[in-house]
Parts: C-alpha cells; structure tokens; sequence
C-alpha cells in the first residue's frame, strides 16, 4: 500500500513537472514569434527606407541633367 501511495506522489509530481515545462515552452514559443513578427517589421521599414533614398537621389539626378 505504502509503495502504491509513493508511486503515485510521484507520478503527480512528475505530470506537474510536465505541465509546467509545456507552458513554459508554449510562453518561449510565443515570445520568439512576436519577436519574429517586430523584426520582419522592421526589415520592412528599413527597405521602404532605402527604396525612397534611390528614389530621391534618382529625382535629383534627373533634375540636375535639365
């Protein structure tokens, strides 16, 4: 009976250890796409940055040769 007993304190301990470990694993996995989702984002931003620089230096470029 006492091993019964043991066993099963264990196996409750174990299953919480489980639980605990999936969310906290659910909590990286979230964190890491919302960090993912900022730096595409900011990529972006950063290459509507350098496409309205060419763009500008093209302008003055045209504008200088009339």
């Amino acid at each position: 009976m006492n091993l019964a007993l043991f066993f099963g304190v264990v196996a409750v301990f174990v299953a919480g250890y489980q639980v605990a470990v999936l969310r906290r694993t659910r909590a990286d996995i979230r964190d890491v796409h919302s960090k993912l989702t900022s730096l595409k984002a900011k990529r972006w931003s950063d290459l509507k940055g350098v496409i309205y620089a060419l763009l500008t230096l093209v302008l003055l470029y045209l504008l200088s040769r009339t």
